[in-house]
């Protein structure tokens, strides 16, 4: 993670810096600080250079799960939309979908 904040410049393979991040989510996530530490890596991914983290689909689904579980609505509001507009979208993650706005209307 540290090395793609010191080099930007290496967008060709970045994509292993959400991978990383990935990683680190889902320890945070076991230890029940996800939210925050969610906030964080967005900071350090914006600072890598990956403004858009997370842009890896099934990485957009696994965050959005640990967000629920985390009680995270606000996370899981800003990456509704973008899951929601990939073409074309399986079956299971309509599905989760469904799962993810009612979750998010109850929160309310």
């Amino acid at each position: 993670m540290a090395y793609y904040e010191a080099h930007p410049e290496r967008s060709y393979d970045a994509h292993f810096a959400e991978w990383a991040a990935d990683a680190l989510l889902e320890h945070a996530a076991s230890e029940g600080h996800f939210c925050q530490s969610y906030r964080e890596m967005q900071a350090r991914m914006a600072q890598a250079g990956r403004s858009h983290f997370p842009s890896i689909h099934p990485k957009q689904d696994r965050i959005a799960e640990w967000a629920m579980e985390g009680e995270c609505p606000e996370v899981l509001r800003e990456l509704l939309p973008r899951i929601k507009a990939r073409k074309p979208l399986k079956r299971a993650v309509r599905a989760r979908i469904k799962v993810w706005e009612g979750w998010l209307a109850a929160c309310i």
